[in-house]
């Protein structure tokens, strides 16, 4: 089979694709994947650390707290921790802890503490 020069042409580019650029790609591909991975894993560290900071941070919203208080007899401390608990939770925009502790204040009835 006769080819002329822009068939040899041809199967040369061919070949150097075949050569170069297959190997070339699996090695693109798999460095790149590496430094996504490398750089996922660092941000969601990153993003962990933050979140660990910021949850540590937070004020307790503590109703378990206060009953264990009102079990040792420590109502004023109680009232105290749920009232803290109660604006806490507010500002954080809970509406349902300050429900809760709303409640269990109200059962302790009123106090000047």
């Amino acid at each position: 089979m006769a080819t002329g020069i822009r068939g040899r042409l041809f199967l040369a580019s061919i070949a150097v694709i075949v050569v170069i650029g297959i190997p070339t790609t699996f090695l693109v591909r798999s460095e790149l994947t590496s430094t996504i991975e490398e750089r996922v894993r660092n941000e969601l560290g990153d993003q962990a650390r933050a979140a660990r900071v910021a949850l540590l941070a937070l004020p307790e919203l503590d109703s378990p707290a206060a009953q264990q208080l009102v079990a040792l007899e420590r109502i004023d401390e109680a009232r105290g921790v749920l009232r803290d608990g109660i604006e806490s939770a507010r500002m954080q925009g809970n509406s349902h802890a300050a429900g809760e502790m709303s409640e269990l204040l109200a059962s302790l009835g009123s106090s000047l503490s």
